[in-house]
């Protein structure tokens, strides 16, 4: 269902509160970021507002919290800058300037809809199945023996940089290949993957922020699709070969990646 604007103005209470400290300031956005949304009932938004004064000072905290439902990650700079520009309007009574909008998110949610027709729908399902049948499941080893009676789904993130030497030697090897250095790094992660699962059929997820069309480039909401890469190694191939076969699946998997990913996997279940 869709809520009116008086609806939404009762469901949105952004609360003001005043804190001692900076601990309690802590405790309350805490809180808020521990909150769990009851999406029947609740709108996918919830902020707090606090105010401590110290040493004859004021000081102003804001804390937002989005549900993933109506937030990606190409949103959080929107946000962050339309709400730069509306702090600057008030802090300094100069003029607001903020991107038009053309659309609002329920609009694309209707133009979706009719544009995966019955006859667009059936060419995308029938690419994508074509595309991936008979895939192998990952025999990637894990890192543990055995399975824990209780375990959660929680994971862990390993970060890393090139240094600057490299990312330059990379980004010239792509250009000279005229591909992405996406592709380039894509290629090398799924030898790597091939080599520790000894199999040559490798399937790679990978997030696409889906906003193909202009339009929603400054609009805020989730639009991000996962897109499915089926890497396979000859290896017999050179690795100039290899590297551009990987970079033609990127491209023809981004011309086919309206399908949203739920309905791939109800396809292929």
């Amino acid at each position: 269902f869709i809520l009116n604007e008086k609806s939404v103005d009762e469901l949105f209470l952004f609360n003001e509160e005043i804190c001692e400290n900076l601990n309690e300031i802590d405790f309350k956005l805490n809180s808020l970021f521990d909150f769990k949304f009851n999406l029947r009932n609740d709108i996918p938004i919830k902020a707090l507002f606090l105010e401590n004064k110290e040493n004859n000072e004021t000081y102003f905290y804001v804390g937002i919290l989005l549900h993933h439902i109506c937030f990606d990650g190409w949103s959080y700079p929107i946000l962050i800058r339309d709400l730069q520009a509306i702090y600057e309007h008030y802090k300094s009574n100069s003029s607001l300037s903020l991107p038009s909008i053309d659309i609002q998110y329920k609009d694309y949610s209707v133009w979706q809809r009719e544009y995966l027709n019955d006859n667009k729908l059936s060419k995308l399902i029938e690419y994508w199945k074509n595309k991936l049948n008979d895939f192998e499941n990952l025999n990637l080893k894990p890192d543990y023996d055995l399975r824990p009676v209780n375990y959660d789904y929680s994971g862990s993130d390993i970060f890393f940089e090139l240094n600057e030497q490299t990312t330059e030697c990379l980004k010239k090897y792509a250009s000279k290949l005229n591909i992405s250095l996406y592709s380039l790094l894509l290629s090398a992660f799924s030898l790597t993957l091939s080599n520790f699962t000894y199999q040559n059929d490798i399937i790679i997820g990978t997030p696409v922020s889906n906003r193909i069309q202009h339009e929603i480039e400054n609009l805020i909401g989730f639009f991000i699709n996962m897109l499915v890469l089926r890497i396979k190694i000859e290896r017999c191939n050179k690795l100039e070969e290899y590297i551009k076969t990987v970079s033609e699946e990127v491209i023809n998997s981004q011309i086919n990646q309206e399908l949203p990913f739920e309905r791939l996997v109800k396809e292929m279940t």
